[in-house]
């Protein structure tokens, strides 16, 4: 019996994310959509892969920004699945703002949650 292989896709409900989730269920990935407010749009990713592609999906909700929130996430995804073999990274935050008026607090939270909070 061959392995079961696992993705975790941070940002699934985006537009590249959830085109990500298809080709790994194309490739018969087990999928975990990571979503952080739009759950709709993940629930929606998740019925319509597991119909076209026959394979598992995970929904987690966290704030990335936030550890206790990742930890829970792991926690839950631990509890299904032993080992996750790839981490697509692709959920991130911006601030759109004039660059001349971005103050710390919100350039260290865009490279928290875009650069740190992957590692």
């Amino acid at each position: 019996m061959e392995k079961e292989k696992v993705v975790l896709i941070t940002g699934s409900s985006s537009d590249i994310g959830q085109m990500i989730a298809q080709k790994f269920a194309n490739l018969g990935y087990s999928l975990i959509l990571h979503y952080f407010t739009s759950e709709q749009e993940v629930n929606t990713l998740a019925r319509m892969v597991e119909e076209k592609y026959e394979v598992n999906t995970m929904v987690v909700q966290a704030d990335l920004g936030k550890p206790k929130d990742i930890n829970n996430m792991v926690e839950k995804i631990l509890k299904r699945y032993k080992v996750v073999d790839i981490l697509v990274n692709n959920a991130a935050v911006e601030n759109n703002s004039d660059f001349s008026k971005k103050d710390m607090n919100s350039m260290e939270e865009v490279f928290k949650v875009n650069v740190l909070d992957a590692v």
